[in-house]
């Protein structure tokens, strides 16, 4: 699993620096205000293509790894499936629009922008919850490196108009031309047979997708709820700023993500593979939370002269928030690994109360703390946002101790065996002589 775990998160590191780049690309070629524009053209899209996948990306996930043979109907039938979300999304981003956007022209192009990437992105990346399955970890990562630099060669388009529009419909027009193309292709290479409809899988996969996506509603919701936030009680400009610091505080939000997306294949195989799912699953978090706190720790120290380094002197003011967020999105990723981990063990069902308090705890803390402030400054709806990260993680450390192993001195002492492991693997990985 650590083999895999590393895999993955050379992957996410990759897509991590592409994101990056695109990042501070995007900063330097707009500034704070059109920046916020383009991060306001991309919220609802990339909220609601996310909720209109209706957990059906993670029960493909645990259906591949149960029934691999059947890879080929399950990816075929999740296309069909996926229609009527899609759908149910585009109308309720349209009916938000209007909410969130005052100026007119601006309201058209992100209704537009909406229609056209929540199919594309869902279609996209339907295939990689079927290789992730297969644990074709090499293909999954391709597929999640793809879309990012599909995205960064639309930053570039600025260069020639610096413009949010500009790299909106590039965007769309790369998903379309090669985005889509590539996908098919990459599936192909290891999803063999006809792609095809097959009715008797409606029912497995909505008996997983069901609890998964009234789990995953509210995290989804929740997700990009501060963003919400900035957009409507402040503005567009504020946003841009916004946007710099959650771009800096998702970075160690990725190793948790990796985690669970590794752990969730992992555990669903567990009983025919031999191994003890608990074990799996607590090595799995003890190694995140050291490696997160580390690196937190390292990467914040270096945020005041970096964050003005890579994105501009113009973005400045971000720096105080980029901070605060930083800590919340690594407690919050943790949440996410713990997540994962119990529907990969079979309890999809637990992560729903867990999902819908964390959602809870950000609306109230973040809706009461608006109307407190009156008009908050972005250092304060950070602090909201962290503030709201560590209900949620408590409870599920509750939820873990119950239902899988008990959360003792002797579980963090496990630790030195954890990093013994690790070393081992490593040394094993760098010292094996070619064929």
């Amino acid at each position: 699993m650590f083999k895999h775990i590393g895999i993955t998160l050379a992957g996410f590191a990759g897509q991590l620096l592409l994101s990056l780049a695109s990042g501070i690309l995007a900063a330097r070629l707009l500034g704070p205000e059109m920046r916020g524009e383009l991060a306001a053209l991309l919220l609802l899209p990339l909220t609601l293509q996310l909720v209109s996948l209706a957990g059906l990306p993670q029960a493909q996930t645990v259906l591949a790894a149960q029934k691999p043979v059947k890879a080929a109907a399950i990816t075929g039938t999740t296309c069909v499936l996926v229609l009527l979300p899609c759908l149910v999304a585009i109308l309720a981003g349209l009916a938000a629009v209007p909410f969130l956007l005052e100026d007119p022209a601006l309201q058209q192009h992100a209704a537009w922008v909406l229609i056209c990437l929540i199919p594309l992105l869902s279609f996209y990346g339907i295939p990689t919850s079927t290789a992730l399955g297969l644990k074709h970890y090499g293909i999954f990562n391709l597929y999640r490196i793809g879309g990012s630099v599909l995205y960064l060669v639309a930053v570039l388009f600025a260069f020639f108009k610096p413009d949010a529009l500009v790299i909106s419909w590039g965007y769309v027009a790369l998903l379309t031309v090669v985005g889509l193309p590539l996908s098919y292709v990459l599936c192909r290479r290891y999803v063999h047979g006809p792609l095809r409809w097959d009715a008797k899988l409606i029912r497995p996969l909505y008996h997983f997708a069901r609890p998964t996506f009234l789990s995953q509603l509210p995290q989804l919701l929740g997700q990009r709820f501060d963003q919400f936030v900035v957009l409507a009680v402040l503005n567009t400009t504020a946003l841009g700023y916004y946007s710099i610091a959650l771009a800096v505080g998702q970075m160690f939000a990725t190793l948790q993500q990796t985690v669970g997306t590794v752990l969730l294949p992992y555990l669903a195989g567990s009983a025919r593979d031999g191994r003890n799912p608990a074990l799996l699953f607590g090595s799995a978090l003890r190694v995140s939370l050291a490696l997160s706190a580390a690196g937190v720790t390292v990467l914040g120290l270096m945020l005041p002269w970096l964050l003005p380094l890579l994105f501009g002197q113009a973005f400045a003011p971000a720096i105080s928030a980029a901070i605060i967020l930083l800590a919340a999105y690594a407690l919050s990723g943790l949440h996410t690994a713990f997540i994962d981990g119990f529907r990969g063990i079979g309890l999809p069902n637990l992560p729903l109360w867990s999902e819908w308090l964390a959602f809870a705890c950000k609306a109230v803390v973040l809706g009461a703390g608006v109307l407190w402030l009156g008009e908050p400054t972005l250092l304060q709806i950070a602090l909201l946002a962290g503030l709201a990260t560590l209900p949620p993680l408590v409870f599920d450390a509750i939820l873990y101790h119950r239902y899988v192993e008990p959360l003792n001195a002797s579980w963090l002492l496990r630790s030195r065996t954890d990093a013994n492991l690790i070393k081992h693997k490593l040394h094993e990985m760098f010292t094996k002589q070619p064929n």
